[in-house]
């Protein structure tokens, strides 16, 4: 898999995230620190997201970094397993 196809799906995971919550990308990247055009980017997949900013989604959206980075499991695993 190329980098540019690793961006973009991560780049549509991080659209379908924010989609779930029902927020605008503008508040979801102040949720984590980061400016809205920098957000904007990586959900197009032109920039790769830093660990540092996957860490703050998960952290405030509780998704799964596996599913985030690698599209393993589900975004929101039972908290049961």
């Amino acid at each position: 898999m190329t980098k540019e196809r690793i961006r973009k799906e991560v780049g549509e995971r991080l659209r379908a995230l924010r989609a779930t919550r029902g927020m605008i990308s503008d508040e979801v990247a102040a949720e984590i620190g980061t400016r809205g055009g920098t957000y904007r980017r990586w959900e197009r997949g032109e920039v790769q997201p830093p660990m540092e900013a996957l860490y703050e989604i998960q952290r405030a959206t509780g998704c799964s970094l596996n599913w985030l980075i690698c599209n393993l499991g589900t975004a929101y695993p039972s908290e049961t397993q």
